[in-house]
């Protein structure tokens, strides 16, 4: 009599070997995975100088009114055709062709603003998939010949694996400040990354850059370049990154130091809703809000009432997208606004719009 439990055995281990061949490919290649992005894990120092290009020796002079724009340039990947994944869109990047028109026009718009004595630069990339390994920062340096610049690093990783059938891949980015002065030093400092390993190593490291400038009256005018997070699972991260910024901007100015303070805060400035003119049912709801009582009340939130500063990414731009204004400026009370407003380039070539503000130093001439 035949038995055919034998048989039935032979016939599953031959079914199912090679499906635990596979399975422990799959494992042995997440693994080798994991340990090559761990090895290559970048890990910037909480406090570090940056090296600043061009050397432009201009030092800045009593009386003087000043200009700046920030911008965050979206790695010149997210103009109006495009929608993103991470926002509830489909695409990961931009066509090649697509991402060299907003490169060039973006180039263009910074170019015709070369008179701009200091500008904040978010989302620059270096060396990245997404934008197609272009040097962004060097065409920025080539651009603003006339000015310093500096380039901090905040998001660094060997291959992001997501989405899984169209992964982002390798992206080398980060944040630039340019100056028609010379800086007397320039910093970077870190916001910390609360996540879990693995999470935390495609992650961004995010940080703000702070440039000091000497003045003749012996006090420093100090500008803080930042990028504040947005995809936030633990609510605790935004506080932190926040209470670094105040504290930085508070013991500059408690040294009696002029302080501006701008970038993408990724969140509302208080009692938005309230101030703001425009289309309000145009307004991304999902937007935090600042505190009244982030920072004392004679501090200045300088943000313009009337156009929004960033755009949805969940479709391509149009008529129904929503809006938000999370780009602006946080002034000290020893600064004097003349003149603020949004440059409204109707997010053609970034997702961001850039902000503008004209101001002064109050109390600098120092009589001889």
């Amino acid at each position: 009599m035949i038995t055919l439990a034998p048989m039935l055995k032979k016939i599953l281990f031959y079914l199912f070997k090679p499906l635990v061949v596979i399975l422990a490919f799959m494992l042995f290649s997440a693994l080798a995975f994991l340990t090559l992005i761990s090895v290559n894990d970048h890990k910037p120092p909480d406090v570090s100088f940056l090296s600043i290009k061009n050397s432009n020796a201009r030092q800045i002079q009593e009386d003087s009114v000043f200009s700046i724009i920030s911008w965050n340039l979206g790695y010149c990947g997210l103009g109006e055709e495009m929608d993103f994944f991470y926002d509830g869109g489909k695409q990961v990047r931009a066509n090649q062709v697509l991402s060299s028109k907003y490169t060039q026009q973006n180039i263009d718009f910074i170019e015709s603003q070369s008179t701009i004595d200091f500008w904040f630069f978010q989302e620059v990339d270096q060396h990245s998939k997404r934008s197609y390994f272009i040097d962004q920062s060097e065409k920025l340096i080539l651009s603003l010949n006339k000015h310093n610049a500096v380039y901090a690093n905040n998001y660094k990783v060997l291959f992001v694996p997501m989405p899984v059938f169209n992964p982002m891949g390798k992206v080398n980015a980060g944040m630039m400040t340019f100056s028609k002065y010379y800086p007397k030093d320039v910093v970077r400092k870190s916001y910390p990354n609360l996540a879990k390993w693995p999470e935390r190593l495609f992650l961004l490291d995010r940080c703000l850059i702070l440039s000091r400038f000497s003045l003749e009256n012996n006090k420093e005018l100090v500008l803080i370049n930042t990028h504040n997070s947005h995809y936030v699972n633990d609510s605790s991260l935004r506080q932190k990154e926040l209470t670094i910024i105040k504290r930085a901007m508070t013991s500059e100015f408690a040294k009696g130091n002029y302080v501006i303070a701008g970038g993408d805060w990724n969140i509302l400035p208080p009692d938005f809703e309230e101030k703001f003119k425009g289309n309000l049912n145009k307004l991304q709801t999902s937007m935090l809000v600042f505190s009244e009582d982030f920072i004392a009340n004679n501090w200045k939130w300088i943000f313009d009432k009337e156009c929004f500063t960033n755009r949805e990414l969940n479709t391509p731009f149009n008529s129904e997208s929503k809006k938000s204004t999370i780009d602006y400026f946080i002034v000290s009370p020893n600064v004097e606004i003349v003149e603020n407003y949004v440059f409204p380039l109707a997010f053609k070539n970034s997702d961001h719009n850039p902000v503008f503000m004209k101001f002064k130093l109050k109390n600098l001439r120092v009589d001889k």
